[in-house]
């Protein structure tokens, strides 16, 4: 049998021989960010080591939405940055990039990811020209990153895209109009991409009330909440803490107490110590499923943050003393829980989590 040669070309060997495809996790080692608005210019993971697994997740496909609930001050805008950096790297195609008003987007995207653009010089080199740098977009030479916002239609249609983050959706109405809201309107979007087993949707937001549109997603069939566990290393007894049960003062000094043996969990040093024993798993069990569903949701509170310490929070939640607005928003942005609009059930809900 004749053998025939096949000549192939420079061009197309790199077709063939393409890198393989990075963990966003490497990503986070090439991106620099501006050290007037954060505590480092690199991402330290050992800091925030609750990140791990949501960014983890990003760009692997079989995953279509991943979620982070979180307090503020905890570091979880990382992820979006990730996603953008890991985008512009490995994965390019269009990104959208959604704020609750146009105030929020334009700001969103200088601030968080234009200036990490601009710092990070493997990402700089995609800026075809600074005339292309506004503090509504960026136009580079491999993809577009729009930004849009929740209550305006005309933003949120018509542009397929690959990636769609959604920033703060605590403060996204429910409806816009009578079109739906930013949550379908941003799905609607992949939906040319997820026929093709490509596409992710990314949402990071503290949270507001029950029954608002973050809450519901929480409640959609097919959706995976996972919580931040943590390892006491006297006894080995794996736990979500909770404010109300682990958190004591004695002898004048605030403690955060292993319920299983009275030792304490250690703050001094940013709670590194503690949080590398964490991981996440489902609400009464300490074991993930074989295979992550199409939905997953990440939640911790602000006894994981290194960013505040255990005195800092329960200074706090003190200084809330019949301040009903004030423990609203401790009860939100500093242990991560929705309100419940009737503060009788809300009352009630804290009862109950003491005795858990």
């Amino acid at each position: 049998m004749k053998k025939t040669q096949v000549k192939i070309s420079r061009e197309e060997l790199k077709i063939l021989f393409l890198p393989k495809r990075l963990s966003a996790l490497d990503i986070t080692k090439i991106i620099r960010l501006p050290l007037k608005s954060n505590f480092t210019d690199k991402i330290d993971l050992g800091l925030t080591p609750y990140l791990v697994m949501p960014i983890s997740l990003i760009g692997k496909n079989n995953v279509k939405l991943i979620g982070i609930i979180a307090p503020t001050q905890s570091g979880k805008t990382v992820a979006l940055q990730v996603v953008v950096a890991d985008a512009i790297e490995q994965d390019p195609g269009t990104l959208i990039y959604i704020n609750p008003d146009e105030t929020l987007s334009k700001k969103g995207m200088r601030e968080k990811i234009i200036n990490m653009i601009l710092e990070t010089p493997e990402l700089r080199k995609h800026i075809k020209s600074l005339r292309n740098v506004s503090k509504i977009g960026i136009q580079l030479d491999n993809m577009s990153i729009y930004p849009a916002w929740a209550g305006s239609l005309a933003t949120l249609s018509s542009i397929p895209a690959k990636r769609v983050i959604l920033d703060e959706v605590r403060l996204m109405k429910l409806m816009i109009g009578e079109e739906s809201n930013a949550i379908k309107l941003a799905a609607d979007r992949l939906t040319t991409y997820y026929n093709m087993g490509l596409g992710q949707l990314y949402m990071v937001s503290t949270p507001s009330v029950e029954g608002d549109l973050l809450h519901q997603q929480l409640s959609v069939p097919g959706t995976l909440v996972l919580y931040w566990h943590v390892k006491c290393k006297f006894c080995g007894k794996a736990s979500k803490l909770n404010f109300f049960k682990n958190i004591k003062l004695i002898d004048n000094k605030v403690r955060c107490v292993c319920l299983e043996c009275g030792n304490y969990f250690e703050d001094k040093d940013q709670k590194k110590e503690m949080n590398s024993t964490g991981f996440y798993a489902p609400s009464g069990s300490l074991e993930l499923p074989e295979k992550l569903p199409e939905r997953v949701f990440f939640w911790y509170d602000s006894l994981a943050s290194p960013f505040r310490s255990f005195e800092a929070i329960y200074n706090e939640y003190i200084g809330t003393k019949d301040k009903l607005h004030d423990y609203k928003n401790f009860w939100q942005c500093w242990l991560s829980l929705f309100w419940i609009d009737d503060i009788s059930k809300t009352t009630e809900k804290k009862r109950q989590m003491c005795r858990r």
